[in-house]
């Protein structure tokens, strides 16, 4: 039996639900393309710089990054640097296009057109709010987009009011209303 590669999975928050969600489908196709995985997931998102030199292992084939889980410029320059310098294939996770690394991400501007066409079609509703992401996060530019398009395509128009940037969390809906 030859030698099962490793990867390494960098992330922030590993302990909320959504980021949780992300690293179980990350293992369970790690797990069918016979991969090991290795977590590296700092407690803050600030701190602990040198847990990153951990992707230098010898032992670490691959890396597969989170970048858009560190809400931090300088981290995310850090982690970028010490990836690149590690010279092993990294994969962003869901963000746009990087001049070093290679980028898969979901359709969120798809996605929330046909979810905000849903609303319209089906349901009759036009007063419709779009809480989003961190603002310049690629997934919240693109579900703002794809809510903003299927309004127009609809005829109604958006005041601001009606479409906030939040967190991707429930919490930060409390402030819209």
């Amino acid at each position: 039996m030859g030698k099962r590669l490793l990867l390494a999975v960098i992330i922030a928050d590993s302990h909320i639900e959504f980021q949780s969600e992300i690293l179980r489908g990350v293992i369970s196709q790690s797990f069918r393309a016979n991969c090991d995985t290795a977590l590296i997931a700092p407690m803050h998102k600030n701190s602990e710089k040198q847990l990153f030199y951990l992707l230098f292992s010898s032992r670490i084939d691959g890396i597969i990054y989170a970048r858009n889980s560190f809400t931090t410029e300088a981290i995310r320059v850090h982690i970028d640097d010490i990836c690149k310098q590690s010279g092993k294939p990294v994969m962003l996770l869901d963000s746009d296009e990087h001049k070093n690394f290679e980028t898969t991400s979901v359709d969120d501007c798809e996605a929330f057109e046909i979810i905000t066409d849903h609303l319209i079609d089906v349901h009759g509703h036009k007063k419709i709010y779009c809480l989003t992401g961190p603002k310049n996060i690629f997934s919240a530019e693109q579900r703002l987009q794809g809510y903003l398009h299927s309004m127009k395509k609809h005829g109604i128009t958006v005041p601001k009011s009606w479409w906030e940037y939040g967190d991707f969390w429930q919490a930060a809906a409390s402030d819209m209303t």
